[in-house]
């Protein structure tokens, strides 16, 4: 098992090699770096999308900043 990291520290990037991104309570990412195509939309500022709990999305994930909320980020 790779493990993962608990987020929800919503001062600070973190960084790290991700395969996933599941949200633990409702959660507004703030930005992110992946490899999936106009995923910044989501983002605070753009629309802000409210993540429920328990949403996982999937990809390859180098930086997360949350806006609010907590995630869990799944390791490579």
């Amino acid at each position: 098992m790779n493990g993962g990291e608990y987020i929800n520290d919503l001062s600070t990037e973190k960084t790290g090699t991700w395969f996933a991104i599941q949200a633990t309570e409702a959660t507004v990412l703030s930005a992110q770096t992946s490899n999936i195509t106009n995923l910044d939309d989501i983002c605070h500022g753009t629309d802000a999308t409210n993540l429920a709990a328990n949403t996982v999305i999937y990809g390859a994930f180098s930086s997360i900043t949350l806006q609010s909320g907590a995630v869990i980020a799944y390791n490579v």
